[in-house]
């Protein structure tokens, strides 16, 4: 097959593409089959013309759907050996994609390119009018698997942020999406890695967006060792009345609900003083939610 395909030009095989679509006899995977394997011998080309395959976006959502996530994957290929090229081409090409599927080919090329240059995929960010800033910062932030490019990351992110003529707000929004989907770390990495690269890359207010959205979220592998890493945690400054509570306090009524034996044996140990006391009446709270069948 590759050997063949190696011998055809984009235009033959978009014509043989054209009359597979056109022939009951075949289905839409077939098409994708051999696109999949021209993808290795011209990656633009073979998107180039699955996004030219006719009646697509007039069919059912469905069809609709497995479309995009065919030539996402098609693009997926391109964006691992060639990020730089590929998110060239799809910022020449951005009117010509459907939203939807432009943003998460979007993702896919600064998944891959942030590993090499994050300055570089930063700026190719915010080259970019039509993207969402942080749900592609989380793309990234997921792809990343140890600490070192993210604290490549963050260290570029922090430099760029120097540069007035860039977009500080946008800038923001990208770090915060990364360190939203690195959370996932903790799922790969040993506890204390991660809290360390946390306390590490991000800022004070990123720190407890990131410990809440892990609280929300249910990203908690070791539920004490988590409790006690927030124990390290500052009470909020502001106002008692309208403070937020304390993130081990959001977590405590939670942890009660799931497993109140191993909240509470971790709850006696704590230091007696005010953020126990806090933590004791969440405690209680989530057992009454356990009680009830009512989620906190």
């Amino acid at each position: 097959m590759i050997s063949l395909l190696q011998q055809i030009s984009p235009e033959t095989l978009a014509e043989v593409i054209k009359e597979l679509g056109q022939d009951p006899r075949f289905k839409d995977d077939a098409e994708y089959a051999i696109l999949g394997h021209y993808v290795e011998i011209q990656p633009r080309a073979a998107i180039e013309i699955a996004l030219g395959m006719p009646s697509r976006f007039d069919q059912n959502r469905f069809i609709y759907q497995n479309f995009l996530n065919a030539i996402s994957e098609l693009h997926d290929v391109w964006a691992s050996k060639d990020p730089v090229a590929s998110l060239q081409w799809l910022q020449s090409e951005n009117s010509g994609i459907p939203e939807e599927l432009h943003n998460r080919m979007f993702g896919n090329a600064c998944r891959s390119l942030a590993y090499a240059d994050p300055q570089a995929t930063i700026a190719g960010i915010l080259g970019d009018d039509h993207v969402d800033d942080g749900a592609i910062g989380q793309d990234i932030g997921r792809g990343m698997n140890s600490p070192d490019p993210i604290k490549a990351f963050f260290k570029a992110a922090d430099e760029l942020a120097t540069d007035p003529s860039l977009d500080a707000d946008r800038i923001a929004s990208i770090r915060r999406g990364v360190a939203d989907g690195m959370s996932i770390l903790f799922f790969d990495q040993p506890f204390s890695t991660v809290t360390d690269l946390v306390n590490e890359c991000l800022t004070a207010d990123e720190k407890i967006a990131f410990v809440n959205r892990c609280n929300e979220q249910g990203t908690i592998v070791d539920s004490a060792k988590w409790a006690s890493w927030l124990t390290t945690f500052e009470p909020s400054q502001m106002d008692s009345a309208t403070a937020p509570p304390h993130p081990l306090v959001t977590r405590m009524e939670s942890w009660a609900y799931e497993d109140p034996n191993g909240a509470g044996a971790w709850l006696d140990g704590m230091p007696d003083g005010p953020l126990k006391d806090q933590a004791s009446a969440a405690y209680n709270e989530g057992l009454n939610h356990r009680t009830a069948g009512t989620a906190p």
